[in-house]
């Protein structure tokens, strides 16, 4: 598959917390910056039936583009509820990637995802929000 390459502007990192605001222990859903550069973080809504081609655009953006995806397979906490993972992964990111498909379409956690990343835009903290189109 032929995917764009895809640049994006620094911003600053953002700090995971809990609920109270104490900081949770670092785990790979924590994502500082280091001292030469700050690292991009990205949340990518996706339908599970279009896995492989994000796995292949996962790899590009942080292979090529220093962008630190939030991959559900690689990164969510194993025995924390679903939803609370994907609230934390969408505040820990400044880019929220929504890869629009017919499956996207017809899944409600797609549909969560999307709209806690436009309310996190809206009220918290600006995110950049890209779509893509992956089908018909």
């Amino acid at each position: 598959m032929n995917n764009p390459r895809v640049m994006f502007d620094s911003q600053e990192p953002i700090e995971r917390s809990d609920d109270s605001g104490a900081a949770l222990p670092s785990t790979t859903c924590t994502f500082p910056a280091t001292e030469k550069t700050k690292e991009k973080r990205c949340f990518i809504s996706h339908s599970s039936e279009d896995a492989e081609w994000i796995k292949e655009m996962i790899t590009k953006l942080e292979k090529e583009n220093d962008i630190r995806c939030i991959y559900a397979e690689r990164d969510f906490y194993p025995g924390k509820p679903i939803l609370d993972n994907i609230v934390t992964s969408i505040r820990n990111s400044t880019i929220i990637i929504v890869a629009l498909s017919p499956a996207f379409l017809d899944s409600r956690f797609c549909e969560y995802e999307t709209q806690m990343a436009l309310m996190e835009h809206l009220t918290t903290a600006p995110k950049q929000i890209v779509s893509i189109r992956l089908k018909e």
